[in-house]
């Protein structure tokens, strides 16, 4: 069986065991409460070896330190060694068998081990414990969906929207909802909630798309004048959409400068092109077609 989304199911396991990795320090003044703070600094630098030399020398110390030890299974699995990481997990789930985050970190590991039943196990027991648990509802569905289950990862994504419209659960129901109405998608997308400026954008183009499919113009309009600045990649491909819609909308001058606006920053994808040129009246036709070759002289003809 295929690999499912590993690097998604680890992000979003790691964003919350974060939090609870930072939620408690050792107890007792001691040298190993200096190992623990070096250790602790290395691994949010990301620098693994000294992070891990020095939560083992906190063991060393004191073998049975649970932030130690949790941190040091986390380390493990940052860096792809669940096989590492699994005594550890597996010594702290038997000093506390409904710790949550535990099994949640249990789930992970097997996901990086690709053994997908065990990993499903520890989400359902996570699920039996607390039925909202986000990273085990998330993470399930997206292996569940993997194994050519849907129902059974769609019931999971539904409950966990309900609480979590982050932009991770959003984009996961926003793929595996094609036979939904365009009421229900486009929720997806317009409710998500995200502060990472990538994720923002990409919602906005998803939506771009989503508003030209369903021919809500005024809304692809505004989303095309924001992303031309935010995706300046694909700045001349706005341009020309832009001008698509103005055309249809018979607002003419507008509509063709911004289609002379696309070719001048570079746009020329000959299948929107001749798609445009077979909407048009015959005179707006030849006016597109002669600013194209204007703008690609090489490529004289090739629009028929």
């Amino acid at each position: 069986m295929k690999r499912p989304f590993s690097a998604r199911l680890l992000f979003l396991f790691f964003v919350f065991a974060a939090l609870f990795s930072c939620a408690g320090t050792p107890e007792g003044e001691h040298l190993a409460d200096d190992y623990y703070n070096l250790a602790r600094e290395f691994h949010r630098l990301g620098i693994y070896d000294r992070a891990e030399k020095y939560y083992l020398i906190c063991l060393d110390r004191e073998p049975e330190g649970r932030d130690a030890l949790y941190n040091l299974a986390l380390v493990y699995l940052e860096t792809g060694n669940p096989d590492k990481a699994l005594p550890f997990l597996e010594k702290l789930f038997s000093f506390d068998g409904n710790n949550l985050v535990i099994m949640d970190a249990l789930g992970i590991a097997y996901s990086l081990k690709e053994e997908w039943d065990e990993s499903l196990s520890w989400y359902d027991r996570v699920l039996a414990i607390f039925p909202w648990d986000s990273t085990a509802l998330y993470n399930s569905a997206l292996i569940l969906s993997d194994q050519e289950r849907p129902g059974e990862a769609l019931e999971r994504l539904d409950r966990l929207w309900t609480r979590d419209k982050s932009y991770r659960t959003a984009i996961a129901l926003w793929e595996r909802t094609e036979e939904r109405t365009a009421e229900i998608r486009g929720e997806y997308l317009e409710s998500a909630v995200t502060e990472d400026e990538e994720q923002r954008v990409d919602l906005m183009k998803r939506k771009f798309t989503f508003c030209l499919a369903q021919n809500r113009e005024d809304e692809a309009l505004a989303l095309a004048e924001e992303l031309k600045e935010k995706d300046p990649e694909q700045e001349g491909w706005y341009w020309f959409k832009e001008g698509e819609l103005l055309l249809r909308q018979y607002r003419t001058e507008e509509g063709l400068a911004s289609v002379r606006e696309a070719f001048r920053k570079g746009f020329h994808r000959e299948s929107d092109i001749s798609a445009l040129a077979e909407q048009l009246a015959p005179n707006y036709r030849n006016i597109i077609l002669e600013m194209e070759e204007l703008y690609f002289p090489e490529n004289e003809g090739d629009v028929n």
